[in-house]
């Protein structure tokens, strides 16, 4: 019996589901301000697309920022 081989393309923002390529979109944009849940509308999943995007290789560092009310918020910079 024969073997097929299958090719499979590096990762391409072509080929990303469309919030995680908005995501990638935006950290090349605002590139070493980074992003912020506050750049998102409320219930949008940041962190799981950051871990997206680092699971395809990305590199994406977080600094962590203390907000007035005390909270801490992360932002996000593509490296």
């Amino acid at each position: 019996m024969m073997q097929l081989e299958m090719h499979i393309p590096a990762p391409c923002p072509k080929y990303m589901p469309e919030a995680t390529a908005a995501v990638l979109a935006m950290l090349q944009e605002k590139k070493h301000f980074g992003v912020t849940w506050d750049d998102w509308p409320r219930g949008f999943a940041l962190r799981s697309r950051i871990s997206d995007l680092r699971k395809k290789g990305y590199r994406i560092t977080t600094i962590n920022e203390t907000l007035e009310g005390g909270a801490i918020r992360a932002r996000y910079i593509l490296l």
